[in-house]
């Protein structure tokens, strides 16, 4: 059960990020994380070439899983200077209990706190390069993109590009 989330917005740099604001969710009992990806294809009716980036399978290494019936704070941190994936993981493991969710976490925030995610720059919900889906021999991390407009796109970002101010990473702490 969704419960409505209050954003808490702050403006502080923490070493190169910028923290912006943080919210609470709720992981409902029935949820099951290695369903997620299945989840959101089937929502968007999504199929075909382009269905086929979203298999379950392509997602299964993720490092840490949301647990049903827990409560976590979604710290939302802008990225101010280039980083490179390493960078940003290393940045989110210094915070406390933080754990890496990678793209079923981001999915759903999607499909239940869509409300609660950064307008206009690239969310993404960091994990560990082994546990990143690998396409074409590449390691991909998968960002939200939403719209001032509202409307959400899953992207996927090579990671041997640096990520900068127009992209912002998710920390999912357990509370």
């Amino acid at each position: 059960m969704k419960r409505n989330a209050t954003i808490f917005y702050h403006g502080i740099m923490v070493k190169s990020f910028f923290f912006a604001y943080y919210f609470y969710i709720d992981v409902p009992e029935d949820y099951e994380h290695s369903k997620q990806i299945e989840s959101f294809r089937e929502g968007l009716g999504l199929g075909g070439k382009f269905g086929s980036l979203f298999e379950e399978g392509l997602y299964s290494n993720v490092t840490d899983e949301l647990i049903p019936g827990e409560q976590y704070m979604i710290s939302v941190f802008v990225i101010r200077k280039d980083k490179s994936l390493a960078e940003c993981v290393s940045f989110l493991k210094s915070q406390k209990d933080v754990v890496l969710v990678g793209t079923q976490g981001l999915l759903f925030l999607a499909m239940n706190y869509k409300d609660e995610l950064p307008f206009g720059s690239m969310a993404i919900s960091i994990d560990k390069k082994r546990a990143l889906p690998i396409i074409d021999g590449e390691p991909l991390a998968s960002a939200l993109f939403k719209s001032m407009g509202g409307r959400l796109s899953l992207n996927l970002l090579s990671i041997r590009n640096k990520f900068d101010e127009l992209h912002c990473i998710l920390s999912f702490t357990r509370e």
